[in-house]
């Protein structure tokens, strides 16, 4: 993941705004948005099926103990990272929005990309 967040950290002082990857609980809520079923390579499945994406989350074989207010699960050695949406290479089982995969750092190939989310500041009410 050095090579991804150096392009985080690029992008971010590039822009003068805050780019981080999105948790899987952020992107898996995106993926469902409207979902009623699996659609695979139409105008609303942008977000699943086209290539499989990193995630801000070191990769745990289950959610247990996984933060409940949907940000990163992030340990102190993460080698290895999650990967959400399944791509054009994979079957279709893989298109499910809860699908996700362990991916190695660094991860390559045509099958695996990157999806940024910009920090938005919190302004008081």
């Amino acid at each position: 993941m050095i090579e991804f967040h150096a392009y985080l950290d690029w992008l971010s002082k590039k822009t003068g705004q805050k780019y981080r990857f999105p948790s899987e609980a952020e992107w898996e809520y995106v993926a469902r948005l409207g979902a009623d079923g699996v659609r695979i390579f139409t105008a609303d499945s942008a977000v699943a099926g086209n290539a499989a994406e990193v995630m801000g989350d070191c990769y745990m074989p289950t959610h247990a103990g996984a933060p409940t207010d949907g940000s990163a699960v992030l340990t102190p050695d993460c080698g290895i990272r999650v990967a959400k949406g399944g791509s054009f290479a994979g079957e279709p089982p893989f298109f499910r929005a809860a699908t996700r995969v362990s991916v190695t750092d660094p991860v390559r190939g045509t099958g695996f990309g990157l999806r940024v989310v910009r920090e938005m500041p919190v302004k008081d009410r």
